[in-house]
């Protein structure tokens, strides 16, 4: 099990592999091709397999090192086109304040991990926290806040072995920002593979076809109270 969690690691980027022989044996997924030259989520769902003895361990092989231009090789019989999403909500602020936003899995039913990254403004935003949603319950959590500094949160979560998530939306990670003092604005909230790559996998290692929405936070100017007096008069007005 120490394996799983090291894998789970690998797949956030908290820790890596250091040579091409610990690369090979992390990126164990699709284990038909003994790897795909990127450690994900769904390596880390094999590792649980190979921990949980579902699958007989297999010889070491396949890529060396990490290749560009990662795709997620789809499940057998999937293509691009799919209604499971993973969406990020949008959020209201006012300078200096704090907003929470959900990344939210609009879930079918067979998915047991994913992993991916959210970019941010920092001239905007400041990352405070980062939770797990309210939708979801026992699940192994990995953060890497390492680049939050300039803009980059990367997130893996996986549940256990063998087990999914039930079909619909789930509220999977909550992220807390607070706005800078004198921000007033509309900010972009993006899902990219900059720091950990966008998969969902389901419990037998294999990628899934998803669509990535991000979201937006407004920060709003602060409110303005002016007076004004005309004769017996006096006139407040908050804007």
């Amino acid at each position: 099990i120490t394996d799983w969690v090291f894998i789970g690691r690998y797949a956030a980027r908290l820790d890596y592999p250091t040579n091409a022989a610990e690369f090979q044996r992390a990126d164990c997924a699709p284990r038909p091709t003994l790897g795909d030259g990127v450690i994900s989520v769904t390596d880390w769902v094999q590792a649980g397999r190979y921990a949980s003895r579902l699958d007989p361990l297999t010889p070491v092989g396949g890529p060396t090192k990490e290749v560009t231009g990662f795709g997620p090789s789809l499940k057998s019989g999937q293509n691009n086109l799919s209604s499971r999403k993973v969406t990020v909500s949008d959020g209201m602020v006012l300078p200096g304040q704090t907003v929470t936003v959900s990344l939210n899995l609009d879930a079918q039913g067979d998915e047991n991990a994913l992993g991916l990254s959210l970019s941010f403004d920092p001239a905007v935003l400041t990352y405070v926290d980062t939770s797990l949603g309210g939708g979801v319950t026992g699940a192994a959590f990995n953060v890497n806040a390492s680049q939050a500094g300039a803009g980059w949160l990367g997130f893996a979560l996986a549940l256990d072995t063998g087990s999914s998530f039930t079909a619909g939306t789930k509220e999977v990670v909550k992220v807390t920002f607070k706005a800078t003092s004198s921000a007033a604005s509309r900010t972009a909230l993006s899902l990219t593979d900059q720091l950990v790559p966008r998969q969902v996998s389901d419990s037998n290692a294999e990628a899934l076809a998803t669509s990535y929405v991000g979201g937006t936070i407004i920060v709003n100017p602060l409110p303005s109270l002016s007076i004004a007096r005309s004769g017996q008069i006096v006139t407040l007005r908050w804007e």
